[in-house]
This record gives structure tokens, C-alpha cells and sequence, in this order.
């Protein structure tokens, strides 16, 4: 199942670190956290419950729209709607070092996840569950 949190944790991380070039805190982190849910929930209009659907494995439009816009806001997603396979490598780089191979593994599996790319949201929704399901270790530092 694709967890609310790990889409927040992961692309939270990603916000911070392509943004800021440096290591990051678990404070930095919950405020990132916090950072782009305020930003992404009310332009995808997406409410609690939507978020808490992913949980389960249900993907409203609102939730599948709150992954895109975080995407986008870390350069994840291209404007054909396809993953941007140099903006999540930038910001691999910045993890440490023992999630360097994972994460390059992860982008090379990840690279074409993206299927319904006449949907912004749908394919944001794809390429969000493709990292969660192909990323055990980036699951462990993020829980």
C-alpha cells in the first residue's frame, strides 16, 4: 500500500535538500513536512481524508493532484507529465551516502513509471507508487 506518509516523508526530503544543498535535521524535516502539505493540499484541494485514503490504497483525485503538485514543486515530474529523472537524481545526491546506490537503482526502475501521461495527476500517482514499492531502504530511512 502507498502510504500518505512516505509520499509526505520523500518528497519533503526532496523539497528540503534540492532546495537548501545541505544536510537536514528531523526538525528540518517535520517543517518541510508541514511546508508542502500547506502549500499542496489547498491547490489540489485536497482534504485530510483524501490524504488519509492513501493509505489504503485509495487515490481520489484530490490525493493523486496533492502527489503531483509535490512532484513538480521538487522537480520530479516534467511538464509532458513524465518522471525527470535529473531533478530526483540532484536530489538523491544529497541523502547520505549508503542510500547513493538505492537511490540511483530506484530512479533507473522508476524511469518510465509514468503511463497515463495525458493526466498529470494519474501519473504523478504512478511514479509516487513506483518509488514506494521499489525502495525498501529509502522506506526504512524515511519511517
Amino acid at each position: 500500500m502507498l502510504s500518505h506518509k512516505f509520499i509526505f516523508l520523500i518528497f519533503s526530503i526532496c523539497f528540503v535538500l534540492y532546495y537548501s544543498n545541505a544536510a537536514f535535521s528531523e526538525k528540518q524535516l517535520a517543517s518541510a513536512k508541514k511546508m508542502i502539505t500547506n502549500i499542496c493540499k489547498p491547490r489540489a484541494n485536497a482534504t485530510d481524508e483524501d490524504l488519509e485514503g492513501m493509505r489504503s490504497g485509495l487515490f481520489s483525485r484530490p490525493a493523486m493532484c496533492f502527489i503531483n503538485c509535490v512532484l513538480v514543486s521538487n522537480k520530479w515530474q516534467n511538464k509532458d507529465n513524465t518522471f525527470n529523472m535529473a531533478g530526483a537524481s540532484a536530489t538523491m545526491k544529497m541523502l547520505p551516502e549508503e542510500y547513493h546506490a538505492e537511490g540511483d537503482r530506484v530512479i533507473e526502475t522508476c524511469k518510465d513509471a509514468a503511463k497515463t501521461l495525458d493526466d498529470k495527476c494519474v501519473s504523478a500517482m504512478e511514479i509516487g507508487k513506483c518509488f514506494y514499492e521499489n525502495s525498501d531502504s529509502m522506506r526504512k530511512f524515511l519511517s
